[in-house]
């Protein structure tokens, strides 16, 4: 069983390995933030080059264990057409120690959607440091607002584990770059031509 970790080399290892064995099997595959809070969840994915990040939807957190949309996202089956979940970044306020207890309930929280299914065992969670991830994701949802007209949106919890997601992906792109060379390499095609004579 992959551990609940802060250690990105460990993270990073059970994701290649993931990527390797999914991607062998034709899976589209995905990366996925949490941004937990006591009353919401906000979750976000990548695409399946692990190159983009995209706010998926806010949940409230104490229905997540049934929420449809999460557990898809979450999945870590290889059976169906739906992108397989290679691992899962929860972001924790590591810095502060009066935020110690967010960062507990966060683990207990990321422990308890193990224990119920939600989270495969399987899948390697990274613990991270949302360090300012919901100002950030603030500040940009401010900014969507000012450049296109968007209404006015309250709650910003899937973009914060779109901020989470991505610092992550730029603090790791050396090894995202080697684990994007084993999908491609997986991904293609053989060359009937070339056993054809």
């Amino acid at each position: 069983m992959p551990p609940l970790t802060s250690a990105p080399r460990d993270f990073l290892f059970q994701v290649a390995l993931r990527a390797a064995a999914c991607t062998r099997q034709r899976a589209k595959i995905r990366l996925v933030a949490l941004d937990v809070g006591d009353v919401r969840t906000g979750l976000a994915a990548t695409d399946s080059s692990l190159s983009a990040t995209f706010p998926e939807c806010i949940v409230q957190s104490k229905s997540l264990v049934s929420d449809p949309q999460a557990r898809a996202l979450l999945r870590a089956e290889t059976k169906s057409a739906d992108p397989v979940c290679l691992g899962v970044i929860a972001g924790v306020p590591e810095q502060a120690n009066e935020r110690q207890q967010q960062a507990d309930k966060t683990r207990k929280f990321v422990q308890y959607l193990m224990a119920c299914g939600v989270l495969s065992p399987q899948v390697p969670v990274l613990l991270v440091d949302e360090g300012g991830s919901t100002a950030d994701a603030r500040a940009l949802a401010k900014s969507l607002r000012a450049n296109h007209g968007r209404g006015k949106r309250s709650y910003v919890d899937d973009i914060a584990a779109a901020v989470i997601l991505d610092e992550h992906l730029h603090r790791n792109r050396e090894a995202y770059d080697r684990i994007r060379d084993v999908i491609s390499r997986n991904n293609v095609a053989p060359d009937v031509n070339k056993d054809a004579s």
